[in-house]
């Protein structure tokens, strides 16, 4: 009769898979910098992306407007 156990059947390399996967994602984790120059690195990507959202992506969504509106008749304008 077979044993029906698989517990010790599972391949060693299966758990370092997973360890590396787990490694690789927490390298591209952002840390804290460390140095003056990584604050002032980090200082001036988010100083970018403000400046890209604020003057790219803003203005292309607002609508554009297609006609110019009829001015308003005021008590200066002369009736013909």
């Amino acid at each position: 009769m077979s044993n029906r156990d698989i517990t010790g059947q599972v391949r060693p390399e299966a758990g370092h898979a997973a360890d590396q996967n787990r490694r690789r994602w927490g390298s591209l984790r952002p840390r804290r910098p460390a140095s003056v120059w990584g604050w002032l690195i980090w200082v001036l990507f988010v100083l970018f992306l403000y400046l890209f959202v604020a003057y790219v992506l803003v203005p292309w969504y607002q609508p554009v407007p297609t006609d110019v509106p009829p001015p308003v008749p005021n008590s200066n304008t002369r009736r013909v």
